[in-house]
């Protein structure tokens, strides 16, 4: 589903229909300007009185409660339902996000298609750790994974110098023959 502006728009006059900020001599439409936009943060947006507005509008809705602290119109974007992807800057719906329990939201950074994308550049930039390569060079995978286990349990002997880890190898080649 695309996002519309006027919808969100509606939304936030919706949210902020009894004007408790009108007393901070900011009008409801300027108000309602600073949350329906994501470049600026409404405390930058609204200048001076913009910390005091940010922290009545987490007050009145309930929006204190979160572990981290995201500006305010992204908890509204959140709340119609949208997000904001990292990477293209674009709002999507929710649903259009990966799962990630490390943020407030529960939710990826980037969208399904920016992740997507992501992984097919890191995959054609860096061949090394692809499952060709894996399948090719398995033999190194496996020696370094022993020794690993090794180092790992503490279990390396005195004795495996870089000679004995060279004929460990040469054993494994051999046996792949």
């Amino acid at each position: 589903m695309i996002f519309f502006t006027n919808d969100f728009r509606s939304f936030i006059e919706s949210k902020i229909t009894n004007n408790n900020f009108t007393k901070r001599s900011i009008p409801k439409n300027r108000l309602i300007d600073a949350v329906c936009q994501f470049d600026i943060p409404i405390y930058k947006y609204l200048e001076k009185s913009g910390s005091i507005i940010t922290h009545l509008l987490r007050h009145r809705f309930d929006l204190t409660n979160k572990v981290t602290n995201p500006t305010v119109n992204i908890l509204f974007l959140y709340l119609f339902g949208y997000k904001q992807c990292y990477r293209c800057k674009k709002i999507i719906q929710l649903n259009d996000f990966n799962k990630d329990n490390k943020n407030w939201h529960s939710l990826a950074r980037e969208c399904k298609i920016c992740s997507k994308n992501r992984s097919k550049e890191y995959r054609l930039n860096n061949p090394e750790n692809s499952k060709e390569y894996y399948k090719n060079n398995k033999i190194d995978y496996v020696v370094k994974e022993a020794k690993r286990r090794a180092i790992k349990l503490n279990a390396t002997p005195k004795w495996l110098t870089k000679a004995y880890l060279i004929e460990i190898e040469d054993i494994y080649k051999k046996a792949k023959k």
